[in-house]
């Protein structure tokens, strides 16, 4: 996608990726200035779908700004299934998920390829995750996630760059990690309930601050490694089971 180029206010009302929908071996780029924006899917990834063994990258101000995925699993911005997703730089910004991952959900075929997502500089900001239920054993799927979501065996790598100001109408509200998934966290900031309040990351159906999980729910401590044992946050608003 050259620079400046802009996808707007697109619609799937059947299917995975609203903006744009990358397929098995191919490779999607989103390069300085590029945008999009105001798309909608009635399945996952609002903005883009990344499919089994395809590959997203985006780079220095790129912009996936205001979309939104409906019934599916979710990914208002970004949704990985299978794929491979590298964030060099950009915004992720107020995009909305009913489900799991308001801005990026990484997921994949039980039998096949996991999604990864490395992220090395850039902003998950203002997205939300927003299906509230009140039974504990869907607050993993429901309302999870409002910067990003991670499911199965897949992987979210941060390197560098900040989650802040999402989400999550029951737990995550930067980032929900399922049990399986595996979190490596060298760099970059995701902020808890202690951050001003343009930065902060929200937990609860009505968006009020809290410590448990407003930064992170991650399922299996082992599984998230680099995280707040070594100090990489600046923020309290950490969960484990």
């Amino acid at each position: 996608m050259n620079s400046d180029a802009q996808i707007v206010n697109c619609k799937n009302g059947s299917g995975d990726g609203g903006g744009v929908r990358v397929e098995a071996n191919a490779t999607f780029t989103m390069n300085s200035g590029s945008l999009i924006m105001g798309c909608a899917s009635n399945g996952n990834g609002g903005g883009v779908f990344v499919g089994v063994e395809a590959t997203f990258i985006m780079n220095s101000d790129a912009l996936i700004d205001g979309n939104q995925a409906g019934t599916g699993k979710g990914a208002g911005g970004v949704y990985c299934y299978g794929g491979n997703f590298t964030m060099n730089d950009g915004t992720i910004s107020n995009n909305t998920g009913k489900n799991a991952g308001g801005g990026v959900c990484v997921d994949g075929p039980s039998a096949g390829p996991k999604g990864t997502f490395t992220m090395h500089y850039g902003k998950i900001c203002g997205n939300s995750s927003t299906q509230v239920t009140t039974d504990p054993a869907n607050y993993w799927y429901q309302g999870a996630g409002g910067g990003v979501f991670v499911h199965g065996v897949c992987t979210f790598t941060m390197k560098g760059g900040s989650i802040s100001d999402n989400w999550a109408a029951n737990t995550g509200g930067g980032v929900c990690m399922r049990a399986d998934s595996i979190f490596t966290k060298t760099g970059g900031t995701i902020y808890g309930a202690n951050a001003g309040t343009s930065d902060q990351n929200r937990v609860g159906e009505n968006g009020e601050i809290t410590d448990k999980g407003a930064a992170v729910h991650c399922g299996d401590r082992k599984r998230c490694e680099n995280t707040v044992e070594n100090g990489m946050t600046t923020d309290t608003g950490w969960e484990y089971p």
